[in-house]
């Protein structure tokens, strides 16, 4: 009942996280363009995946603990405060954001640059995936981990459908906006079904 929708769900994920630089370097054609694109996503999706690791097991077994203990107040409060806590990562984002330049200059150097404006849409990518990350553990804890399957499924054909309008248009910009509009449309609906679900207020209430 829980490893074969969290393993679908961690596939779809996965998938989501790389099919936009399999799609530019099939669309678009040019070797170059996929190069800066991977830089760009190194830095943002897959360094805070080291992230998303550190913070979803823990909570998601604590969380599961304290309702098997039959402390369910403890478990809500635990579950409103990580949600109050993701929030906290998006001026993080912002300030990437704003000196995406001077990051991708002292990770690559100069020869990269290309690569920065890239870095400032992947980065909301990155925090959106660590959003539905943890709201995902908290989903597991609660006992319903289909509904991690439900908000995942339809984001691969709605990335493949984006990728293909826009990265023809677009280019590399086009593949990291869709990628991460696509991840903050699951990020937000993960949030609101983890607030639904624990019955807590949603972070900005």
């Amino acid at each position: 009942d829980y490893a074969l929708p969290l393993f679908l769900h961690g596939t779809n994920l996965r998938l989501l996280t790389r099919l936009d630089l399999l799609l530019l370097q099939s669309l678009s054609g040019t070797t170059t363009a996929t190069g800066y694109y991977g830089a760009a996503q190194n830095l943002a999706i897959v360094t805070l995946g080291t992230f998303v690791a550190s913070l979803s097991s823990p909570l998601l077994s604590t969380v599961a603990q304290l309702r098997q203990a039959g402390q369910e107040d403890a478990a809500r409060e635990m579950a409103s405060q990580a949600l109050r806590l993701l929030l906290c990562l998006l001026p993080f984002a912002a300030l990437v954001a704003g000196a995406s330049t001077e990051i991708v200059r002292l990770a690559y150097g100069d020869s990269f640059f290309p690569a920065a404006p890239l870095l400032s849409w992947l980065i909301f990518g990155g925090v959106a995936l660590i959003i539905l990350s943890v709201c995902g553990s908290l989903l597991t804890a609660a006992g319903k981990p289909g509904i991690n399957l439900a908000l995942t499924a339809p984001l691969l054909s709605l990335a493949v459908a984006g990728h293909w309008l826009l990265i023809p248009r677009y280019g590399s910009i086009g593949a990291a906006a869709v990628t991460t509009v696509v991840l903050s449309l699951a990020a937000l609906a993960g949030m609101l079904s983890a607030c639904h679900l624990w019955e807590v207020r949603p972070p900005l209430v």
